[in-house]
């Protein structure tokens, strides 16, 4: 027995050694990547945010190895950054990767890249099916919310052949004022639209099957006050308007016994039930 604890031994603190090895942090310039010495790449970990600095490129290459990924918050929370720079390098991008940027209006990706693009600014994979992330402040004019958050005033149209908004993508898109979806989405991933606390409209395609968890979490503009979703829905996740407490009209198209639906889902008052919300079914 003690011969067999000391070999589990042996292979966890081995285990432990090899990651070690494999990856490593190093920091350049306003840089913090971690290198993956198994295959001989980087990965972009965390942006020192510079007051001067409103456009960032995300380096190419590091070191002589390239920068293919872009990790979790790797170019998030960024008070001055206006436009991000993505080369041709970039295969992965987390879905926190950029996330509540508040002045970042334009996402551009260079020539070269297979895997993503730029449209208007927005980033969306290489396919143009999934929308990956909404700058905060793409168009309009700049403003300032009852929190003290910049902001800009935006509806958007999400381009025909989006086939899945995803999860984060318009993440505390505080100025948005409202959004329409064509009939080719499907998907409207997690957090999707967490705390776009000015949106007044979300006018949702015929296509839409699922709606994922926490998906309007917060979107508790006085304007909000109702949404059709359409006959074509198969799940509604847990807490999908949680907070949304104007949301007091919903039509379903759908019978309510042929949709999957999550705890919580329909709007509620920080949680609380709200007596006033109406909710119809197939219609």
């Amino acid at each position: 027995m003690k011969k067999i604890a000391m070999a589990t031994i042996l292979i966890l603190l081995m285990s432990v050694f090899v990651v070690t090895l494999s990856a490593c942090r190093i920091r350049e310039g306003s840089f913090e990547f971690t290198y993956d010495k198994l295959t001989d790449t980087y990965a972009l970990a965390h942006y020192n945010d510079l007051t001067s600095v409103t456009e960032v490129r995300i380096p190419d290459e590091v070191r002589g190895a390239p920068v293919t990924s872009i990790s979790r918050h790797g170019m998030s929370n960024a008070l001055n950054v206006k436009k991000i720079i993505i080369g041709a390098n970039i295969t992965e991008i987390d879905v926190w990767a950029i996330c509540n940027n508040p002045v970042l209006e334009e996402i551009e990706v260079l020539e070269g890249n297979k895997h993503f693009k730029s449209i208007d600014g927005v980033l969306f994979d290489i396919t143009g099916e999934i929308l990956i992330t909404f700058p905060n402040s793409n168009g309009g004019v700049p403003y300032t919310n009852d929190k003290g958050e910049p902001a800009v005033s935006r509806v958007y149209t999400v381009p025909d052949g989006v086939v899945e908004i995803r999860a984060n993508a318009f993440y505390r898109c505080v100025g948005l004022t409202g959004v329409i979806l064509p009939d080719t989405v499907e998907i409207i991933g997690e957090r999707a639209f967490l705390r776009c606390t000015n949106l007044e409209f979300v006018q949702l395609g015929n296509g839409v099957k699922e709606i994922r968890e926490v998906a309007f979490l917060d979107c508790n503009s006085k304007l909000f006050t109702e949404i059709s979703i359409p006959a074509s829905i198969e799940i509604i996740g847990d807490d999908v308007f949680y907070n949304c407490k104007f949301l007091l009209s919903i039509n379903v198209g759908r019978p309510e016994n042929e949709i999957r639906l999550g705890k919580n889902w329909f709007p509620t008052d920080l949680g609380n039930t709200i007596k006033e919300l109406v909710i119809n079914y197939g219609k």
